[in-house]
């Protein structure tokens, strides 16, 4: 054997297939014992062929199951950087101010501009959880930007400019959320705190105080009936001591109706304390944590001889008979954690108002003198306040009118300037403008002219008050 041959023993591989006898085939014609030998020879080459197909084959189905879970994006395109969220801002008025504000289970830090909380979230659904103990939790959801999912947060309708504060998110609270030991706890506070303002004021005798309430006394008391209203007060007959004082009103049962809504604004009742901006310019000198609240109180005299003896008492702050009796005040509340602090603001928080002593004066003044305009029209008009020394002394207006109902003009009065003193419950006309608008007025006397020129002198506001023409 040659080397050729030898090569080829080496390089090729036989495999002998032998046929059954086809003797045993039916029908054969093939006699019996012979053989059909068949000698196939495969290459080595061939069979390496066959194995480098096996790996392809392997090879394709790993591939087409990656490609069965990845997209054609992922396995061509570079990786993709993470989209970037916008952020909006917004206003925070969360009630107590001493709270925390939580966003999907994150405390978040707030900061403070003019009187509002700001903080901001990206675009999405989130959990908003204000924590402000002694009250109860509350939790929201709410969708950046706002209006563009199902929200349960309180804010307003407009969805806010991404980068501005455009909108804010409302937290309220008020008496009827706390626990009833709390409740009581904070009510006891805040009349106590009430009771620390009241006052006291000597009425001379012949002076005037007001008598709507049924009372005893040696006093006789006289009521006016004009078209609009019944007018009830008593002259003093001897020197009477009269003290004011203001009685927090916590009761909402149905009995105890606020006339034309005087109790509350949109969805909060202020008998259980409500948030204080919605009536008054927030009082920027305290803190941001001291919750600053609109409560409803009655001012309430009580009028006694000088040996003690109660002539009137618990006598309303007006002499309109059937006038609602009840005014609202700012109080700056407080919790160190474990009791309320609570103090009444200061005059300045009342925007221009002298508090609820004149408050009750400008509303008794405005039923009496601009309530009923029909003949003439609305009259333009501007009520300025003037406190006394003590609430209990009273409350002068400065009433501006251009147009009077009622009154023939001239050029002299198309532009007037009237004076008019609230003194124990008593509209007094202070000057001769006031007297001839409102006849039916009582006048001052000589003391009350005194005062009235007294507390003008002391605002800046005022040029002083001409009371030449009105006799007490």
């Amino acid at each position: 054997m040659d080397q050729n041959d030898t090569e080829l023993q080496q390089n090729d591989l036989d495999i002998e297939i032998t046929n059954l006898d086809d003797a045993n085939v039916p029908g054969s014609s093939r006699g019996s014992g012979h053989k059909v030998e068949r000698t196939v020879r495969f290459a080595r080459q061939h069979k390496r062929a066959i194995s480098l197909s096996t790996v392809g084959v392997m090879a394709l189905a790993i591939l087409l199951t990656v490609l069965s879970t990845v997209s054609i994006r992922q396995l061509f395109t570079p990786a993709s950087l993470p989209v970037a969220q916008t952020t909006y801002n917004y206003n925070l008025d969360g009630n107590p101010p001493w709270g925390h504000l939580y966003v999907d289970g994150q405390i978040v830090s707030l900061t403070y501009k003019d009187q509002y909380a700001q903080f901001s979230m990206k675009e999405g659904l989130h959990t908003l959880l204000w924590r402000a103990n002694p009250f109860p939790p509350q939790q929201c959801s709410i969708s950046v930007p706002t209006g563009s999912g199902v929200d349960t947060c309180q804010h307003p309708d407009t969805p806010p400019i991404a980068g501005t504060t455009a909108s804010y998110f409302t937290f309220s609270s008020n008496l009827s959320m706390l626990p009833a030991y709390q409740r009581i706890a904070l009510i006891r506070a805040a009349q106590s705190a009430l009771d620390n303002q009241q006052s006291s004021e000597m009425v001379r005798t012949g002076e005037l105080y007001a008598q709507t309430a049924a009372t005893t006394g040696s006093n006789s008391s006289s009521c006016t009936l004009l078209h609009i209203a019944v007018l009830c007060f008593a002259a003093a007959s001897q020197p009477l001591q009269a003290t004011l004082r203001l009685q927090l009103d916590t009761d909402i049962s149905p009995n105890a109706p606020c006339i034309a809504g005087l109790c509350g604004s949109g969805n909060q009742d202020c008998r259980l304390f409500c948030d204080a901006s919605q009536f008054y310019i927030p009082d920027l000198v305290v803190s941001p944590s001291v919750w600053q609240v609109s409560v409803i109180v009655h001012l309430l005299w009580q009028f006694s001889t000088l040996d003690g003896r109660v002539v009137a008492d618990n006598q309303a702050n007006t002499f309109i008979r059937g006038q609602q009796n009840e005014q609202q005040m700012q109080l700056n509340i407080t919790w160190n954690g474990r009791q309320w602090g609570v103090t009444v603001a200061s005059n300045s928080a009342y925007l221009f108002s002298g508090g609820p002593v004149c408050d009750a004066a400008m509303g008794d003044m405005y039923n009496l003198a601009f309530a009923d305009t029909s003949h003439n029209g609305e009259p333009s008009i501007s009520q300025y306040p003037i406190l006394g020394t003590v609430p209990a002394s009273g409350c002068m207006i400065q009433v501006t009118l251009q147009s009077v109902p009622g009154a023939q003009q001239t050029p002299a009065t198309k532009s007037s300037v009237a004076f008019v003193m609230q003194r124990f419950g008593v509209l007094l006309a202070v000057n001769s403008v006031a007297h001839r608008l409102w006849p039916f007025l009582p006048v001052v006397d000589a003391y009350e002219k005194q005062l009235a020129e007294q507390w003008a002198a002391l605002q800046p506001a005022t040029s002083g008050v001409d009371t030449s023409g009105v006799s007490g």
